[in-house]
């Protein structure tokens, strides 16, 4: 079950998309942003709560997530924290003590679960909490929410020179003519974005975010060629 779309111009700097399809996205030739303009709704379900623990509960992501907290750390060494799209809250089990976490997740059973196994977590897509969190984590998630408004929200809830820290799929335009062989393209109704380098610095722009590192840590750990990247954004203090 799914729910289009479908949009004249592109999500992220409104410029008018051209007539050209890649299999079933859009491409924005301006900030290289690639939209799918379709969203998958089983995401919501129990079954999408067993498969993600049986992905990202075993042993062997545990390198991810040590991975994740060192470059947090790198930049912050203690701190309140969310995570957006917690799932079933493996990344917030493996913080350590002198932070203080929670998460959040659109999927009430993978809240559940988190909630059973000691993790706070509320069943929303994100929360309203204003000036709240040093660090704002989204890992794996960005690229599956159709709004980019998030983003707004996303400064909403951090303190001043507080940390935005997400990974996503690292698209390259060069991928465009054989988009369908990428593995990170999933048109049936998972990521409805893929995004570039130059994606990611138009949205800094945009949401007036300081960009202070690209990393491709994690990457090296999870697959080859540097597909998947991880961005730190500050949000820049109001004078």
């Amino acid at each position: 079950m799914g729910k289009d779309l479908v949009k004249e111009n592109c999500p992220l700097c409104k410029s008018p998309f051209t007539d050209e399809s890649y299999a079933q996205s859009k491409y924005c030739h301006k900030c290289e942003t690639l939209y799918t303009p379709y969203i998958d709704e089983s995401l919501y379900d129990e079954a999408y709560k067993d498969k993600y623990i049986v992905h990202w509960e075993s042993d062997t992501n545990d390198p991810i997530q040590e991975c994740r907290w060192n470059l947090i750390k790198h930049f912050k060494s203690s701190g309140k924290l969310i995570d957006i799209g917690c799932g079933t809250g493996s990344f917030l089990r493996a913080a350590p003590r002198n932070f203080s976490v929670s998460g959040c997740d659109v999927n009430k059973h993978c809240v559940d679960y988190c909630n059973e196994n000691w993790i706070e977590a509320t069943h929303t897509s994100c929360p309203t909490e204003y000036s709240e969190y040093d660090i704002v984590t989204m890992f794996d998630v960005i690229e599956h929410n159709p709004d980019l408004g998030i983003i707004e929200q996303v400064k909403f809830m951090l303190k001043d020179n507080g940390y935005f820290i997400f990974c996503t799929p690292n698209f390259k335009p060069s991928m465009l003519d054989n988009i369908e062989e990428w593995r990170h393209y999933r048109p049936a109704g998972e990521h409805v974005f893929c995004f570039s380098e130059k994606s990611i610095m138009t949205m800094a722009e945009i949401f007036n975010l300081e960009i202070l590192d690209i990393n491709f840590e994690e990457s090296k750990i999870r697959l080859p060629e540097k597909n998947i990247a991880t961005y730190v954004m500050r949000k820049k203090y109001r004078r």
